[in-house]
C-alpha cells in the first residue's frame, strides 16, 4: 500500500505537518499554563503561542476568504501555464496579490486602520529633527508607544520623513506599507531563480504570500515595510 504521504502533494503535506504541529503545540502551551499555573513575565496580550482564542466570525472576513480564492486560482493558473509568463508579469500579479491579501486581511475587522496603527506614527511629534531622533531617543524611549519604545528608532525616523514629504496622516503610514512591502517579492524571485531555477523561485513566491507571520504584517504593520 502506498503511504499517505507519496500519496499527497508533498508540498500540501508539509503544510499539513507543520500547521497541525505547531496548532498541538499552542493546545499543549495553554492547557500547561493554565493548569499548572506557570507564572508568565510577559503579558499574555503579546504571546499568541498561548494564548486562548477569541473566535468572531462577521461578514468583513469574506474579503480575506475572497482574496485568498483569487491568489488559489491565480497560482494554480500561473504553475500550470504551458507558455512562460515573462517575468514583469509574473512579478506584477504577485505585487497585486501582496497588496491584495494584506488589505484583506487589514479590514478583517471592519476597519482600515485598526488601534495599532498609531504605533510609531504618534511618537513622530515627539522629536523636532532626525538630529533629535538620533540623540535623544533613547532617553525619550519611556515616554513613546509600547513599539517604539523597545525598537530602534528606523520606524521613526521613516515616518519622520513621510511627514514632511506628504503629511501627518495614518493613511500616509498605511500607503507607505502598502505600496513599500510587495518589492521584496523582487529580490525574493531573482535570489531563487538564480539558486534554483524558475519554477521553484515562482513557488517561492507563492508561499511566501501566504506565510503567517507575513499576512500577519499586514497593511499597517512597520514590520512590513522593514521585512
Amino acid at each position: 500500500m502506498t503511504p499517505l504521504y507519496k500519496r499527497v502533494n508533498p508540498i500540501f503535506f508539509q503544510f499539513l505537518l507543520v500547521a497541525g504541529g505547531l496548532w498541538f503545540f499552542h493546545c499543549i502551551a495553554a492547557f500547561i499554563i493554565e493548569r499548572y499555573n506557570i507564572p508568565i513575565h510577559i503579558s499574555s496580550e503579546t504571546i499568541p503561542i498561548y494564548k486562548r482564542l477569541n473566535i468572531n466570525f462577521n461578514n468583513w472576513i469574506l474579503l480575506p476568504i475572497g482574496a485568498f480564492g483569487i491568489y488559489l486560482f491565480l497560482v494554480r493558473s500561473i504553475l500550470q501555464s504551458e507558455h512562460p509568463i515573462p517575468l514583469p508579469v509574473l512579478l506584477a500579479l504577485f505585487i497585486g496579490l501582496k497588496v491584495l491579501i494584506d488589505v484583506s486581511v487589514t479590514m478583517i475587522n471592519g476597519a482600515f486602520l485598526p488601534l495599532g496603527i498609531k504605533e510609531y506614527i504618534n511618537d513622530v511629534p515627539n522629536f523636532s529633527s532626525l538630529g533629535d531622533i538620533l540623540r535623544n531617543y533613547a532617553s525619550k524611549a519611556k515616554m513613546l508607544t509600547r513599539h517604539a519604545g523597545t525598537h530602534p528608532p528606523g520606524a521613526v525616523m521613516t515616518l519622520w520623513l513621510a511627514t514632511r514629504l506628504f503629511a501627518f496622516n495614518n493613511m500616509v503610514k498605511a500607503y507607505l506599507i502598502i505600496f513599500s512591502a510587495p518589492f521584496t517579492l523582487i529580490p525574493l524571485y531573482l535570489v531563487a531563480q538564480q539558486l534554483y531555477g524558475r519554477k521553484i523561485a515562482t513557488y517561492a513566491l507563492a508561499l511566501y504570500l501566504v506565510t503567517p507571520n507575513i499576512v500577519m504584517y499586514t497593511a499597517t504593520c512597520m514590520d512590513a515595510f522593514f521585512s
